[in-house]
């Protein structure tokens, strides 16, 4: 949210791009916080709706990852898991890598270190 005018920011991009097979890469560009965390729901929940249910996030673009983004990341998890499908995170910040570890959703969240590293799982 803005400061200083209390409205949501607007500073977020979500770019997704097909990689074949049910599968979806999507990248999210700017800040994840409050003011930005259901945009990023919405657009993957809409990808597992149309029949993408296997989603790479390519988390290379994000700046900043708060714990509502976090939570969108298990509600995607088990909703692409209901689907038979996954959820992975593809070249993670330190932040990002860190908040996962401290609060063990590393243990439900694959992490790697490329695009292509998580479409090959």
């Amino acid at each position: 949210m803005s400061q200083e005018t209390g409205e949501p920011s607007t500073d977020l991009s979500i770019d997704v791009r097909a990689a074949g097979d049910g599968t979806v890469v999507v990248k999210p560009e700017g800040a994840l916080d409050f003011g930005h965390h259901q945009r990023l729901q919405d657009a993957l929940v809409a990808e597992i709706e149309a029949g993408h249910p296997r989603i790479v996030i390519d988390a290379s673009g994000v700046s900043f990852w708060d714990s509502s983004a976090l939570g969108v990341l298990i509600h995607v998890h088990h909703q692409a898991k209901f689907q038979e499908g996954w959820l992975r995170v593809a070249r993670p910040s330190e932040q990002l890598r860190r908040s996962l570890e401290v609060t063990n959703l590393n243990k439900l969240l694959d992490c790697y270190s490329s695009v292509d590293a998580a479409l090959a799982g």
